[in-house]
């Protein structure tokens, strides 16, 4: 039924698109019948049609917004997760620490060498 409504939908735009680049109004041919009143069974069948429809369409919808809550909730948890820092980020920052007491080292025992031999 929804791929029903797609195509209503889009057979709407395109006498939208036919009527705004001048060509004859679509409903130019029906000012001319004569309208005829409409067939109660008709009437009934359609006012069924529609209510499957809208009750599809609600069945999508609640569908949707459990999968939503669902992407929510696992978008919260990787946000927490992202936020602890793991053993890979510990090791970075040791190894930042020794790096840089590893240039302060390497430059106090050049500036002893130095000083040794002037």
């Amino acid at each position: 039924m929804a791929k029903g409504l797609l195509g209503l939908v889009i057979l709407c735009f395109g006498l939208a698109g036919a009527m705004t680049y001048g060509q004859q109004s679509a409903t130019a041919g029906l000012e001319a019948q004569e309208i005829k009143p409409a067939d109660p069974s008709e009437n009934a069948s359609q006012a069924q049609d529609v209510i499957q429809l809208l009750h599809a369409l609600q069945a999508q919808q609640r569908e949707m917004s459990q999968e939503l809550r669902a992407m929510k909730r696992e978008m919260a948890a990787l946000k927490a997760a992202m936020q602890e820092p793991d053993f890979k980020d510990i090791l970075g920052g040791i190894g930042y620490i020794l790096g840089i007491f590893g240039v302060a080292y390497y430059m106090q025992a050049r500036r002893l060498r130095h000083s040794r031999t002037s």
